[in-house]
């Protein structure tokens, strides 16, 4: 609960100094960042040398001035582009969460997190514990591991290195290497589809197609979150995945035509 109070305080300073740069009407001084943002100096640098790496403030040299970086800038574009698919693709969830009797979601990343852009459970079904709107890793989960097998390799390269992955279930691949060995197989099937296993949940699994630009690169893609047993039945294993990638074939189409 501690660390939870932390992280929470963490997160409210920072908005507090992206708001504030946001809200000046001219570039700001440190110590005015400080005083608008009600924290101490030295917090207000820390906190902006760190958004200055992640190019969402920018510090001005001649003036020592601070202003909003073009990063979040970018961010607001993508995120209007999120949207824009969203709304296309919900019609298609609807339908595909009712065809495998399940959860159909939409995502897209975010460096090595995936954004739950867009869920819909059929009715009447208990829904994964993950809501529309989070951020979970993309380690964990189908959506996530097949945008992250579309990535070029020095972007993934860069995204893991040798780090240790969260762990949420006995079954979580946890190692850099192991997740990169399951990436291998999603590009070896020609990116298309990807599937795990009790990765994210026990007694759930999960698949995703990709959603290809025009350009070829994949920056959406829709998944299926199903019980375990459903997964399991060679059957009904093929009948999720051929609805699953003619949905997302379909939902190409629609997007390419507005």
């Amino acid at each position: 609960m501690a660390e939870r109070s932390r992280t929470t305080e963490a997160t409210r300073r920072v908005i507090a100094v992206l708001e504030a740069l946001g809200m000046a009407e001219a570039p700001l001084r440190l110590t005015e960042v400080a005083r608008v943002a009600g924290m101490p100096v030295s917090t207000a640098h820390r906190l902006l040398g760190a958004l200055d790496a992640a190019g969402l403030a920018r510090r001005r040299v001649p003036s020592r001035t601070w202003v909003l970086g073009p990063q979040l800038f970018a961010l607001g574009a993508r995120r209007h582009a999120v949207a824009t698919v969203r709304g296309h693709a919900l019609p298609f969830l609807r339908r595909l969460a009712g065809e495998v009797a399940g959860t159909a979601q939409l995502g897209s990343l975010e460096g090595p997190l995936l954004s739950i852009d867009a869920q819909v459970t059929a009715p009447g079904l208990s829904e994964p514990p993950m809501r529309e709107g989070e951020f979970v890793d993309a380690h964990a989960v189908a959506l996530g591991r097949l945008l992250l097998a579309h990535l070029p390799e020095d972007r993934l390269v860069a995204m893991l290195g040798r780090r240790r992955l969260a762990a949420y279930t006995a079954r979580t691949v946890t190692e850099a290497a192991g997740l990169r060995r399951a990436l291998a197989v999603i590009r070896a099937r020609g990116g298309s589809v990807a599937v795990e296993e009790e990765q994210f949940a026990a007694g759930f699994a999960a698949a995703a197609a990709p959603l290809p630009a025009p350009t070829g690169r994949v920056n959406h893609a829709i998944g299926v979150v199903v019980p375990l047993a459903a997964m399991r039945v060679s059957s009904e294993r093929r009948l999720i995945l051929r609805a699953l990638q003619a949905t997302a074939e379909e939902l190409r189409r629609a997007i390419l035509k507005t």
